[in-house]
């Protein structure tokens, strides 16, 4: 009888090991997929700032690409009379690019500006429809501060909200304040080449000090 009780006690082991073991493999066919999915995303996604709008491109062709994207994300009125722009809902009124030696390195997408009397009702729905595009396509952010209230927010400042890295490429979310009226901003760029522009920045401003202390 102990030998029986021993061989049932060694039979569970084994069923569960077996179970663990084909577990084991399919969580890392997940993984494997998942990895696989990932790598696309960035691939096919890195060299985008936004629509058909890539990195490198002119100033001349970005104008030309930009002319196209906000043409297809255009909002009109009864009278086709444009007024704005949407992306599924999140409204903004203008899209700027940044450049570095000639070649788009960056996107700013400026939301519509809203009134403090009005900051309570539609700056959460800014925050939350473009965020939820995002998350769509890229995954859940880096981090994602929740909103603070208007009466708390500085004149003149940003405050960052939310933040995707795909790749080369860096998603940021924030609300720019200028004490009266605010707006959910989007900046898509390539961190490589802001920091090549903030480490030259800081070159000059150290030349420029050292300049103005033989002045002295």
């Amino acid at each position: 009888m102990l030998t029986c009780i021993s061989c049932k006690k060694e039979d569970k082991p084994k069923s569960e090991i077996k179970k663990m073991s084909t577990y084991q493999r399919d969580s890392l066919a997940l993984d494997r997929m998942e990895k696989y999915k990932r790598e696309k995303l960035v691939k096919d996604e890195e060299g985008k700032a936004i629509g058909n709008i890539m990195f490198g491109i002119t100033e001349k062709e970005f104008e030309k690409q930009k002319d196209i994207f906000l043409k297809d994300v255009q909002q009109k009125d009864q009278n086709g009379i444009s007024y704005g722009y949407s992306l599924g809902g999140y409204e903004f009124y203008f899209l700027r690019g940044q450049f570095y030696e000639k070649k788009l390195y960056g996107v700013n997408i400026i939301g519509n500006s809203i009134g403090y009397s009005s900051y309570d009702a539609i700056m959460p729905l800014q925050k939350d429809i473009i965020d939820k595009i995002f998350i769509a396509k890229f995954g859940e952010p880096k981090f994602n501060y929740p909103l603070q209230s208007w009466h708390k927010l500085k004149s003149n400042s940003q405050y960052q909200s939310a933040q995707w890295v795909i790749g080369k490429k860096l998603i940021s979310t924030s609300i720019s304040s200028t004490g009266t009226h605010y707006s959910y901003d989007v900046s898509i760029f390539l961190p490589e080449v802001n920091g090549k522009i903030q480490e030259e920045e800081r070159t000059k401003s150290d030349l420029s000090v050292e300049k103005a202390i033989d002045k002295i």
